[in-house]
């Protein structure tokens, strides 16, 4: 049964990037601001929850190695699976860059979540950035690299009301480094910025649809009480006059 429902969920994965020992995808985790904030188009708040793109990196090397007989055997080992949110500005950014045909690019984050400043956070540490050539002065195959790490550590409340993780106290859990080329950093960023127009599209004209929607409910009504004079609500007071 589980199994089932698992099978029929829908993925809100927008596209996926498989190299040969792992993986890089985007996912849609775009929430809409409050109806009190419609222009803000992205939530961005604690209540509303933060509108964002989740980068997810696996890495499944450590799938198989070689025994003592150099033959390749399974072995039962957990892929080590990563993520970092990102802004949808973030994403236009390194996609504008990108189409501008910069050589150098780089984009980093650090985020910290706790519940409050006594417990022990997550931290997500991001960064993505283009190189055209290596140490050697060797031009690259495969000029993007792409960072992520997580891990955990003791949350420290900020003057502001904040937290962040305590120096000295941060354990990474999880690391895993995807190089890409140019033609698929493009087919990552351009397919997430497509889904980032039609959500936003669909936000600014929200309260617009919902108003026509409501004047066509109108109309539909008006006429079915023209055309059939004992309408569901005239008979029900019929019946209570009666």
């Amino acid at each position: 049964m589980q199994r089932r429902e698992w099978e029929d969920r829908i993925s809100n994965q927008i596209i996926v990037i498989k190299k040969k020992n792992n993986l890089l995808e985007t996912q849609n985790c775009l929430y809409s601001s409050p109806k009190k904030y419609p222009w803000h188009i992205h939530a961005d708040g604690k209540e509303e929850g933060y509108s964002r793109i989740r980068l997810v990196a696996v890495d499944y090397s450590d799938r198989t190695k070689r025994d003592e007989d150099e033959r390749t055997e399974a072995v039962k080992k957990k892929s080590v699976s990563v993520y970092a949110n990102m802004t949808p500005e973030q994403i236009k950014y390194l996609f504008m860059q990108l189409c501008m045909g910069y050589e150098h690019i780089e984009l980093s984050s650090q985020k910290f979540f706790a519940e409050d400043s006594t417990k022990k956070g997550t931290a997500t540490l991001l960064n993505i950035k283009r190189e055209t050539y290596d140490r050697k002065n060797q031009k690259r195959e495969l000029p993007w690299i792409v960072n992520i790490r997580n891990g955990s550590g003791v949350s420290v409340r900020n003057p502001n009301g904040g937290t962040h993780c305590k120096k000295g106290t941060y354990e990474e859990e999880g690391s895993v480094t995807v190089y890409l080329s140019d033609e698929e950093m493009f087919s990552i960023l351009s397919r997430t910025c497509a889904v980032i127009h039609a959500f936003e599209q669909k936000q600014l004209y929200r309260e617009r649809d919902a108003k026509n929607f409501q004047n066509l409910f109108s109309l539909i009504r008006k006429d079915l009480d023209r055309r059939m004079p004992y309408s569901t609500e005239k008979i029900q007071k019929i019946r209570e006059a009666a």
